[in-house]
């Protein structure tokens, strides 16, 4: 496990740290001349686990790491050292890497780089490929904010003058992914986001976003889209979503959602909200088929218990017992739509 962590003196600066299982250790910052405060940044780290390219990759600007020189904009770390990789841009401007993915193609793990001059590049552990992000008609790469890999394929995020647009690489063609519910939509104008999530559900994989104005009427908040088709998961959220992840805490798969909100769609949630996963409608959790596990679910299961009765029978076994209000504690508070 890996964290970045900003150092207030003697200037403000970043480092990265690694965690042991009990403990942080430094992999970063050296004692040499410290770098303009105004410049030192990591802006992402990604590990390749496997294959020739394998290694942790930071990328980042004026610093100083162990050895290498500052004005470097990517580096990786072997278990020992750091080497600079040096990226080349066509246009003859800076790379100004913004975003790193391990992704896995032709059975190999490879690195995928993005940059602000609107391209994204492959490292194989020895050569970095550009590949610049153009859609058909289009004259002039945009910034490209974000790089990830979702089933299987490059996709970008690139947010620019006219808006936002989702990019996939489809064997060697740009394709813009159709255009995401609840924004502005025209030939040139979507909705900017603010970040891409890849989540593995237990049905598959699939890719959420938050437009950058959440909050305004009429835009969605929380968006999925499962590879064909978009979906709204939340609508009525009173703050940004920063941070989207899967996870089971015994109670069955769910959706984490993180940011700075205290209410998700008429839930109160502070900070964070969880969502279980169904595809079909009612979820489990919500007995009484209302959209929402509150003490409604809670009230039925127990107003139910110990009885072989439909109501307040989350798993459909016939019964109604602890396993009927563990289902329901476990999802308590969380929105199923």
């Amino acid at each position: 496990m890996f964290s970045v962590r900003n150092i207030g003196t003697p200037v403000a600066r970043q480092e990265v740290l690694k965690w042991t299982g009990e403990q942080w250790e430094t992999i970063g910052i050296s004692a040499g001349p410290e770098p303009s405060p105004a410049l030192a940044s990591i802006t992402d780290i990604a590990a390749i686990e496997s294959g020739p390219a394998r290694g942790l990759y930071v990328a980042g600007t004026a610093l100083d790491i162990a050895d290498l020189p500052g004005l470097w904009e990517l580096a990786r770390w072997n278990g020992e050292s750091w080497t600079p990789i040096s990226i080349q841009s066509s246009s003859g401007f800076p790379p100004q890497i913004q975003s790193l993915a391990s992704i896995q193609q032709g059975g190999s793990e490879l690195l995928y780089i993005g940059g602000e001059v609107g391209s994204v590049w492959r490292w194989d552990g020895t050569t970095a490929t550009e590949r610049v992000v153009l859609l058909q008609g289009e004259r002039f790469p945009q910034n490209v904010r974000q790089v990830v890999g979702f089933q299987g394929k490059v996709t970008v995020l690139r947010n620019d003058s006219s808006g936002g647009k989702i990019i996939v690489l489809e064997g060697d063609e740009w394709l813009a992914l159709p255009p995401a519910p609840g924004g502005i939509e025209s030939n040139l104008i979507y909705p900017s986001f603010r970040r891409l999530h890849v989540v593995h559900g237990p049905s598959g994989e699939y890719l959420y976003t938050t437009p950058s104005s959440q909050g305004s009427i009429g835009r969605a908040d929380l968006l999925r889209y499962d590879g064909t088709n978009w979906s709204v998961v939340a609508s009525e959220v009173n703050g940004p979503i920063y941070a989207v992840a899967a996870n089971d805490d015994g109670t069955g798969p769910a959706l984490y959602i993180g940011g700075a909100f205290s209410k998700i769609d008429g839930i109160t949630s502070g900070f964070m909200a969880k969502r279980p996963f169904c595809d079909e409608q009612p979820c489990p959790a919500d007995v009484t088929g209302d959209g929402f596990i509150d003490l409604a679910d809670l009230n039925a299961v127990l107003s139910a218990f110990g009885q072989a009765s439909d109501s307040g029978d989350a798993n459909g076994d016939g019964s109604v017992d602890m396993t009927d209000l563990n289902i329901v504690l476990g999802a308590f508070g969380a929105v199923c739509k």
